[in-house]
């Protein structure tokens, strides 16, 4: 409820502040901006919690097809990269199987991507962000590395739950602390593993196993 009302809370009041007068009228593009990303925040946050009431209920099916990982992922970076460079960081991808075909819904595993990428962007200020692809026996294998804050070894255990945020070990977050909850739940479908590896300082290693 506290990831609620902040938002709402704040919207509230700067438009109140409008309304009433409070706010001159030369302040009040710079609050209704703020009213706005606040707005923006907040309905991105429902759809996320939505979204894990549905994973955590069974409710979701998958949709599986076979699918290039190796293209999907090339796609994701292509999307990333204007975000990512911003900061100025590397952004690679080395592809150590070129042929990855897997069987699995093409969205959710976009989405997980999309979240753990977002992830280092958000804690990484300098040096890079590498996606590796492999492929072991009868598992896919895909590495994202950063070179980031990193996270203390005693709260890595807590990362998958629910509304767990960065607060609890270093920088603040815009998030609520639903992205890798989510991330989680859609690898346990599709029967895989997602383990994390860090270091304070030198960064992060998101290891993910899918079954071809």
């Amino acid at each position: 409820s506290h990831e609620l009302r902040t938002p709402l809370t704040s919207i509230i009041g700067f438009l109140k502040g409008i309304l009433d007068g409070v706010i001159k009228e030369e302040d009040q593009k710079k609050y209704l901006t703020i009213a706005y990303d606040e707005a923006n925040r907040l309905k991105n946050l429902t759809h996320d919690i939505v979204e894990v009431a549905k994973l955590e209920s069974g409710s979701t099916k998958l949709n599986k097809e076979k699918f290039s990982l190796n293209e999907l992922v090339q796609n994701v970076k292509l999307e990333l990269e204007p975000m990512i460079s911003q900061k100025n960081l590397k952004f690679s991808l080395e592809e150590k199987n070129k042929n990855i075909i897997i069987d699995a819904d093409k969205d959710r595993i976009r989405q997980v991507f999309i979240n753990i990428i977002n992830n280092s962007y958000k804690y990484t200020e300098k040096g890079y962000i590498k996606i590796i692809l492999d492929k072991k026996g009868k598992n896919a294998i895909i590495k994202i590395f950063d070179t980031g804050v990193g996270i203390p070894k005693d709260k890595i255990s807590f990362l998958f739950n629910k509304f767990y945020t960065a607060n609890e070990y270093g920088d603040a977050t815009t998030g609520a602390g639903l992205g890798l909850n989510i991330v989680k739940n859609i690898i346990d479908m599709h029967n895989g593993k997602v383990l994390v590896e860090s270091e304070v300082g030198k960064g992060t290693k998101t290891t993910i196993e899918i079954p071809i």
